[in-house]
């Protein structure tokens, strides 16, 4: 198996621990952790990340579920001015995990099927890095701070596509008119 590199946020969960039971547990990141997924995500900061989630078998099956709520403080740039944008994301989590599957069949789905459950390697769970991962889908990936205003590229003529608007090869016909 390849090596894996180093997850930021590593909460191990031994799948031999997890029965029937439900386990509720609470997941908090620290200092170092908040940090190095600020890098990894390209976020000026996480101040606070703070998962509540509920891990048990389903069934008297191999699978395992995880739900539960997390809830993060970001700070981001702006895409506009790079000023500083502060978040607060509070969002649900709802997954289900399984033993890899042995072999290379090739497997087939039909668009209605439920998504196969995320395989769980060397017998365990990393939960750290299952909440990391929820994280990063729920930064807004275009961030902007009150007030910000994005200069049109047209010699600060504002354009806009639709029945209101100029359509976009009016814009860049503004372009080739300036370059002249």
């Amino acid at each position: 198996m390849a090596d894996m590199p180093a997850v930021e946020f590593s909460f191990v969960l031994p799948v031999d621990t997890i029965g029937k039971a439900r386990k509720n547990l609470r997941v908090v990141a620290n200092e170092a952790a908040r940090g190095a997924l600020a890098r990894r995500f390209d976020l000026i900061a996480i101040d606070r990340f703070v998962a509540d989630v509920t891990v048990g078998r389903i069934d008297d099956s191999a699978l395992i579920a995880v739900s539960g709520s997390f809830a993060a403080d970001i700070v981001q740039a702006c895409v506009v001015s790079h000023a500083p944008v502060a978040t607060s994301i509070r969002a649900t989590i709802s997954e289900r995990l399984g033993p890899p599957i042995d072999g290379e069949a090739e497997a087939v789905f039909e668009i209605d099927d439920e998504d196969p459950p995320a395989p769980f390697c060397d017998g365990s769970i990393e939960l750290g890095e299952l909440l990391a991962q929820c994280l990063a889908i729920s930064i807004d990936p275009y961030p902007r701070a009150a007030g910000a205003v994005l200069e049109s590229a047209a010699g600060g003529e504002e354009w806009r596509a639709g029945p209101q608007g100029r359509c976009p090869f009016e814009a860049l016909a503004i372009l080739k008119k300036n370059r002249t």
